[in-house]
């Protein structure tokens, strides 16, 4: 398989071993995006290795970088509760996406072909070690990853979030496309990469701003335009200038050619920024927020495919 090969179901994902995982973290990358590539071309259907091991992939947000991650999983059952475990193979430091998990409380989850939302508990005491026995159970290396290191690895349990919830998540996501919500502890600016061109276009309609902790912002990724000219014509003329107008619209950034940790860089990446999620879901509740959607769904999807989310992030500058 050469690299950078999108792998389905009839090629064969290459071993790994613990020692690897531990010591080369570049070739552990590699391996799970391939996985990963693997999980979402065949719905979760896997070879190799992890033919037989359930695997869910975790979607979080980098606390410090606000980057987008996925990282695939072993996985147990409890009750109506997905469990995993932040063994990192046995390292000496918990992994990077139990940082980010902690940080912000929730994430997005797929096992097979459905995603969904999830809280994260991290568990302690005799919970943790109940199910700490019965991921050993399921995987016999997790004793010997206990073994090697001297932290104590965590065990987390994610509890779906039902769409009937009145957590703050899924009221935001009735206003704003069923968009994931995640929570980011970071500067305001640093979602916009050093290497690509962010324009600003300012609000015409927010009051002076207030003291706050935290700012909500709401982010939209479009694929590459099969029409790139009439996109780019339509999203200046038409898009920008509604957008602009939204109640209580902050900062409004769009950068072109930004890279996800996996897959070909978005074509154009628009960040609009509130005080908070009720600032934001009452400027897509307005008749100016209605229309500035329906000129995404109506008008930009003719020419790109897109998708969206909701960070909350820390306000320093």
């Amino acid at each position: 398989m050469t690299a950078g090969a999108i792998p389905m179901s009839s090629d064969i994902l290459p071993d790994i071993s613990p020692h690897l995982a531990r010591t080369d973290p570049v070739a552990m990358e590699e391996f799970n995006r391939l996985l990963i590539a693997q999980y979402l071309a065949d719905n979760g259907r896997l070879t190799g290795l992890f033919e037989h091991v359930p695997i869910l992939l975790l979607t979080t947000v980098g606390a410090r970088t606000g980057r987008v991650r996925t990282t695939p999983l072993t996985f147990l059952r409890d009750g109506q509760d997905y469990v995993v475990m932040a063994s990192k193979s046995g390292a000496p430091v918990n992994p990077g996406w139990y940082h980010n998990l902690m940080a912000a409380g929730t994430a997005e989850v797929q096992v097979g072909s459905e995603s969904f939302q999830v809280r994260a508990i991290d568990t302690e005491g005799g919970e943790r070690d109940r199910l700490f026995e019965l991921m050993a159970q399921l995987n016999p290396a997790a004793s010997q990853y206990q073994q090697v290191t001297r932290r104590r690895i965590p065990m987390i349990v994610l509890r779906r979030i039902e769409p009937d919830s009145t957590d703050s998540t899924t009221v935001v996501d009735t206003v704003v496309g069923h968009s994931s919500v995640y929570r980011a502890d970071r500067t305001r600016r640093a979602a916009v990469p050093a290497d690509t061109t962010g324009v600003e276009h300012v609000s015409t309609t927010a009051e002076p701003r207030q003291t706050t902790e935290q700012i909500a912002r709401f982010v939209v990724m479009y694929d590459t335009p099969s029409d790139i000219e009439a996109f780019e014509r339509h999203y200046r003329e038409v898009h920008i200038p509604l957008a602009r107008q939204l109640p209580g619209l902050r900062r409004y950034t769009t950068s072109h050619n930004m890279t996800p940790v996996i897959g070909e860089p978005y074509y154009l990446v628009a960040m609009l920024d509130w005080d908070d999620l009720d600032a934001l879901g009452a400027a897509f509740g307005s008749d100016i927020g209605k229309q500035t959607a329906e000129d995404v769904t109506e008008n930009l999807v003719r020419y790109t495919t897109m998708r969206s989310m909701i960070l909350q992030l820390d306000d320093k500058q």
